[in-house]
């Protein structure tokens, strides 16, 4: 295949992976090799859910630079290992199924495959454990490889899937998952599955709270019936986004979550919390694959669990880089935001210029003094209709209906008026506060509520509608477009 399409392969395969829960969030990745030998990959820590085609990254795996405006996934070197050994090989899935990557901690030597699974998937070979992005899991993997396995299930990690292209990786990976599954399942016949309905007590744990939700699957009520204290993170990802340790209680309140985002509470279930409605999904998804391997490897003699250091130190990178990598998105909306303020400033600031030469002029020369409360409600209309025609045009770019839009400031107004003019007439007359520094407050108090109920009440579902919001939209997703041709040719 053409550079270009194997990146529409890899991009629709990265979107798979997460439509088909084979990963949470930015763990796993994708690959294809070009037909002159180099690797289309995905980047390291960046939303399946956002990405395009132009945020993908071509790797030379001779030279081992990169051609892309991000840095190549961090397991890259386990995908050129695969490429240079199994040269029929065009496509990597590197997976952190559930089934397998429980399987990735104890029993792959009792799997037993069918002639038609051996066919398909060949050895399954299980590579020790190495820290994420190091050489030591290459090497790890690479070992296997070279022994002949295109499946690699990595210790307390996930897989690893080589196939011909992208169909039969795919293929793989579905059969792996129910073999895998089966195996599972037959580990915990003997473990009494709480079927039974939960308390139907939320607690008030969720509670106000925007992103929140109390899981109740069986198996996290039966490892909240075995768990004692804490549940122990046993992989990469379950340590990265829920860190080293779960508590695990009869009863919680809100002070478990100052240093937990998920807490298990026998007979409620698991109360997950997270700042955005895709890591809750992450976290939901990541907690019940915590459960299954608890409950998978409970029989064992064996330790299986993340040492300490490696488990804190999963999590530190995810706070510190992969999670702020992820929401590059959110960062471009923060930073939108942010130009939305100071357009907001710069135009409440020349209505504050209108207002104060108004009230000066209508207080000092036309009433000199007498009748302030006029003085400042003619400023305040003034200055009213000038913010409201620049903030509705060019900071909120709505296209909301006028006279609708009108009215909702009116409504604020109704409001702040009168208790502002209340609040400036004591303080100007009871209290002889200066006359201008108690304009200043109140125009303070003007802008903050102001900007609240203009970007909450007046706009909220007309922002970045008009004609301007349209042609910038345009404009990008042209540059976009753009771009992708100039890396196709």
């Amino acid at each position: 295949m053409n550079e270009q399409e194997c990146k529409n392969s890899v991009l629709n395969a990265a979107k798979k992976l997460l439509s088909e829960n084979l990963v949470a969030r930015t763990w796993g990745n994708v690959s294809c090799k070009c037909e002159d030998g180099k690797i289309i990959i995905t980047p390291s820590g960046l939303s399946y859910e956002k990405m395009t085609v132009a945020d993908l990254v071509l790797f030379d795996p001779i030279t081992k630079k990169s051609n892309g405006k991000h840095k190549p996934s961090s397991e890259k070197g386990i995908h050129a290992a695969a490429f240079e050994i199994f040269p029929d090989a065009e496509f990597v899935i590197h997976t952190h199924q559930i089934y397998a990557s429980a399987l990735s901690l104890y029993g792959i030597e009792n799997i037993k495959l069918s002639a038609e699974e051996k066919a398909l998937l060949g050895d399954i070979g299980i590579a020790e454990y190495g820290l994420p992005g190091t050489k030591k899991l290459t090497k790890n993997v690479k070992k296997c490889f070279e022994n002949g396995s295109k499946i690699v299930l990595i210790e307390k990690h996930g897989a690893v899937v080589v196939g011909k292209n992208a169909d039969d990786a795919f293929a793989k990976a579905d059969m792996l998952e129910k073999i895998c599954k089966k195996s599972c399942m037959a580990k915990v016949e003997n473990i009494k599955i709480d079927n039974e309905k939960a308390d139907s007590t939320k607690n008030s744990l969720t509670e106000q709270e925007d992103f929140s939700i109390v899981l109740q699957d069986p198996e996290i009520l039966t490892t909240a019936n075995y768990a004692k204290n804490y549940l122990y993170a046993q992989l990469d990802d379950v340590a990265q986004l829920a860190g080293r340790k779960i508590p695990v209680v009869d009863n919680a309140d809100k002070k478990f979550f100052k240093k937990h985002n998920v807490v298990i509470i026998k007979n409620v279930g698991a109360v997950v919390k997270a700042k955005t409605q895709d890591e809750l999904e992450a976290l939901c998804l990541i907690i019940k694959k915590a459960c299954i391997c608890y409950l998978h490897t409970l029989k064992s003699d064996k330790n299986i669990y993340l040492p300490a250091f490696e488990a804190n130190l999963m999590r530190f990178v995810y706070k510190t880089k992969y999670s702020k990598q992820y929401d590059t998105v959110s960062k471009e909306a923060r930073k939108k935001e942010i130009v939305r303020v100071i357009k907001f400033v710069l135009f409440s600031a020349s209505a504050g210029i209108i207002q104060v030469a108004s009230f000066t002029l209508l207080n000092e020369v036309i009433f000199k003094g007498n009748y302030y409360w006029i003085s400042y409600l003619v400023a305040l209309v003034l200055s009213v209709v000038w913010n409201f025609t620049f903030n509705r045009r060019f900071t909120f770019k709505s296209a909301n209906n006028v006279p609708i839009a009108m009215l909702k400031v009116l409504g604020y107004y109704a409001v702040f008026t009168p208790l502002s003019t209340l609040f400036v007439n004591f303080l100007t007359q009871t209290a002889l506060w200066n006359e201008y520094l108690v304009l200043v407050i109140n125009m303070l108090i003007n802008f903050v509520t102001e900007f609240l109920f203009d970007q909450f009440v007046v706009f909220r579902k007309s922002i970045d509608t008009n004609d301007i919001a349209m042609k910038e939209k345009a404009k990008k997703e042209a540059e976009t477009i753009e771009e992708n041709t100039a890396t196709q040719d």
